[in-house]
């Protein structure tokens, strides 16, 4: 990986991580909330999901990272928890796919360090 394939798959990879826990976050807001304001919130929360989910999926195709795939492989779980209500799950879930989207950050952290650009 050169210095600005790095760069790259840095910012992918925490980028993807910081909205990730933000929507594991939000998933315990929302699992308080009662009646229409609980459905709204989960629509709301869905569609954030399905856009980092998208963002997973380019950056994967950008970087070549499988990790990224397989983070957007587990939104679509945590999503289904989701819907179904099974709120803790989807936080696990969710947990899994940070994990994976740590994976390339730090080979990309890594290779900046080794060139001195971080």
């Amino acid at each position: 990986m050169n210095s600005n394939e790095a760069v790259q798959s840095y910012l992918f990879g925490e980028n993807g991580k910081l909205n990730l826990i933000t929507a594991s976050q939000t998933i315990a807001v929302v699992s308080g909330l009662k009646g229409a304001e609980k459905s709204g919130a989960k629509k709301v929360l869905l569609i954030l999901l399905d856009s980092y989910w998208t963002q997973l999926n380019i950056a994967g195709q950008k970087t070549g990272f499988k990790e990224f795939g397989e983070s957007a492989d587990l939104i679509d779980k945590a999503k289904k928890q989701i819907e179904d209500e099974d709120f803790d799950d989807a936080v696990m879930t969710l947990s899994m796919a940070i994990t994976k989207c740590t994976t390339p950050a730090q080979s990309a952290w890594t290779v900046l360090s080794e060139n001195e650009l971080i």
